[in-house]
């Protein structure tokens, strides 16, 4: 790229004929404007002699296909992709879109959220293949940025009524709301278990980075899990679908459509209960607290999940009541 610096009374432009290995040319302009003029100029030259590279276009059904088979496998949830395939499929058929340059902004002003995020999906995906795509598209579909809301935490009684509508539909999947309730764990580490996971009244759980974790479990725990008759090597979760859960995002996605009355009941939700009650039970101790959820560094603990208490506020006043320093300032 040309770059302009000014010498005494003249400003120069200084660029390289062949890449960045090539000879280096300089030319001084009087004023700036001429100096800047002279750089845009040498760079379209330069563009006009690099080598083009022409890809083959990709129809929008073929697009389509190909980001289906990435999400299958990158792990995603069967029914996740064949519902967001359709849509696409429909849209494409419905305003004609035959490639991901057709995607216009007048055909995604009207688009619904799920839609709006679907097309987006795709056509970051037709970027990543080599594709044209509109250049203000992606920006008309970007979401707006989220208001932050307080995250009210949980109380016993929703989260017992959650577990218990979880576990209707199926004993594995009140087994594993029950798990994340109590101990905070990810979902992701628990539909991939199978029976060795148990081991008496310990549970081994895998970590983000391959390393697993084992703790203790409460005997109601080890009681509702020996329930299910888990053997090694076979899934420990089988649910209401009849097979194991494929990741934790499907998981997630059918608890935020089956069992969440509404926002605040999710699957993070639970586990901010969790960690929560566990730091008030341990006075406080992260460090004790993430070798039970599997956290590798109590400050992520703390900073995402943790959310304090009337009952902490009042017990925090109630110990600073009785200090020498409220004593003197009273």
């Amino acid at each position: 790229m040309a770059s302009i610096s000014k010498r005494g009374k003249r400003w120069r432009v200084v660029w390289r004929e062949q890449g960045a290995k090539g000879p280096r040319s300089v030319q001084y302009c009087s004023t700036k404007p001429e100096a800047v003029e002279l750089a845009k100029r040498v760079e379209a030259e330069r563009a006009a002699k690099r080598p083009v590279k022409r890809l083959a276009l990709i129809t929008w059904a073929e697009l389509v296909e190909r980001l289906a088979l990435s999400r299958e496998r990158a792990g995603r949830g069967v029914q996740h992709i064949e519902h967001s395939t359709s849509a696409l499929k429909r849209l494409g058929e419905r305003h004609g879109w035959d490639h991901a340059i057709d995607v216009g902004p007048d055909d995604v002003d009207g688009l619904g959220a799920y839609h709006r995020r679907a097309v987006r999906a795709a056509l970051r995906y037709a970027q990543v293949l080599g594709q044209e795509v509109h250049p203000r598209v992606l920006g008309l579909l970007s979401p707006p940025p989220a208001r932050k809301r307080p995250q009210a935490l949980l109380n016993a009684a929703a989260v017992k009524s959650l577990v218990a509508r979880a576990a209707k539909t199926h004993p594995a999947n009140g087994a594993i709301a029950h798990l994340i309730a109590t101990y905070g764990h990810r979902a992701m580490s628990l539909v991939g278990i199978d029976g060795s996971a148990l081991d008496g009244d310990h549970l081994t759980l895998p970590l983000k980075n391959g390393d697993t974790h084992r703790h203790p479990l409460l005997p109601i725990s080890v009681a509702i899990l020996k329930a299910l008759r888990p053997k090694a090597g076979v899934p420990m979760f089988v649910g209401h679908l009849g097979r194991a859960w494929a990741s934790g995002s499907e998981f997630a996605t059918w608890w935020s459509h089956q069992i969440a009355d509404g926002p605040g009941q999710g699957i993070l939700d639970l586990r901010r209960y969790a960690i929560t009650r566990l730091l008030e039970s341990c006075s406080h101790d992260a460090k004790t607290v993430a070798s039970i959820t599997g956290h590798r560094t109590p400050s992520l603990l703390l900073n995402v999940y943790a959310r304090t208490t009337e009952t902490r506020q009042r017990s925090a006043l109630a110990g600073l009541s009785g200090t020498k320093w409220h004593q003197d300032n009273t």
